[in-house]
């Protein structure tokens, strides 16, 4: 009896180690599964991340740049399918004069370095585009990759070749007007000047970034000019008009100096621009017209007192005519 009582025990021991492994298994096999729906999950949010995204990304084997994977944009980048791509290596994607130049740009991005390029990749119409390029070494799998990364550059060089267009025509305009146009940095330097403001001031030199009263006076001055209506601007951002006494050789030159603020995206006045008007013989001659208007009032004044004496020299004749006739 007592044999059997301990068979009973060690039977219900075993059933008892039998059912915590039973239930280590279940927990195993549930946390199996909870990491499984997890990497499925990432996979999924990675693939979405993947294709969804607005630069071209190609994936080829490290070794034999063999490509094995790309996304959308990939496809829409150069005009072809996705089993058309993976039917290439990662140089065929690129013209052939650009090819040796762009595997080195791979091969020092993939070993870590921290370099920007821009390449070509050319199109099922043999077009180039231009990209630039981001590259990295990755393993997926076991399996080493190279995964690169292209952005269409089409429309920044576009953007980039009409901005340059368009300050070559604000250039010309500015270059051809009669007013003198200068830049002026916070710190009262000579940033630039047109055509205008070099013929009046040859002996500046905008390379070595003069100051401006030192620049444009001769002698020159070692204080800002008290006249100086950019100092203001500079200083609240408004618009202010001057006209200036600058001596240059001997004389004494007039301009009528228009500033303005540049400032940037926060609003900060990063320069002013000065528009110039050389006034000196209009004074000249508005000095001229004074002096003339005022030697003619003299001259009325005068006349109108001749005017007068005759008149009353005239009745003293006339009077004494009266007195001789009597």
């Amino acid at each position: 009896m007592e044999d059997r009582d301990k068979t009973k025990e060690e039977l219900l021991e075993e059933l008892g180690r039998l059912r915590a492994r039973i239930l280590e298994f279940e927990e195993r096999d549930t946390a199996r599964k909870r990491t499984e729906d997890e990497l499925r999950s990432s996979e999924e949010w990675f693939r979405i991340l993947f294709e969804q995204s607005k630069d071209a990304i190609f994936v080829a084997d490290a070794l034999s740049r063999q490509l094995v994977d790309c996304n959308l944009q990939a496809e829409r980048l150069i005009g072809k399918s996705r089993q058309e791509i993976l039917k290439m290596r990662a140089d065929e994607l690129h013209p052939a004069d650009m090819v040796e130049a762009t595997m080195a740009v791979f091969q020092r991005q993939a070993a870590g370095e921290d370099i920007s390029a821009e390449t070509f990749v050319i199109t099922r119409d043999g077009r180039r585009i231009p990209v630039s390029i981001n590259t990295a070494n990755i393993t997926i799998q076991g399996n080493p990759r190279l995964i690169g990364t292209f952005r269409d550059m089409s429309e920044r060089m576009k953007a980039g070749e009409a901005l340059r267009q368009s300050e070559e025509r604000y250039r010309s305009m500015v270059d051809n007007i009669s007013i003198g146009v200068a830049l002026i940095s916070p710190d009262m330097k000579i940033l630039s000047l047109n055509r205008q403001m070099k013929t009046w001031f040859p002996r500046i030199r905008v390379d070595d970034i003069p100051v401006c009263y030192r620049a444009f006076n001769n002698p020159p001055r070692d204080s800002i000019c008290s006249y100086c209506p950019t100092v203001k601007t500079l200083k609240d951002g408004l618009v202010h008009e001057g006209i200036t006494e600058t001596p240059v050789e001997g004389r004494i030159f007039n301009y009528r100096i228009i500033s303005s603020p540049i400032k940037d995206a926060a609003g900060n006045i990063i320069a002013a621009i000065e528009m110039v008007d050389d006034i000196t013989e209009r004074r000249r001659l508005e000095k001229e017209a004074r002096q003339y208007t005022h030697d003619l009032e003299v001259f009325y004044k005068a006349s109108i007192g001749r005017e007068e004496r005759i008149v009353e020299l005239k009745k003293e004749i006339e009077a004494l005519k009266r007195e001789a006739c009597k």
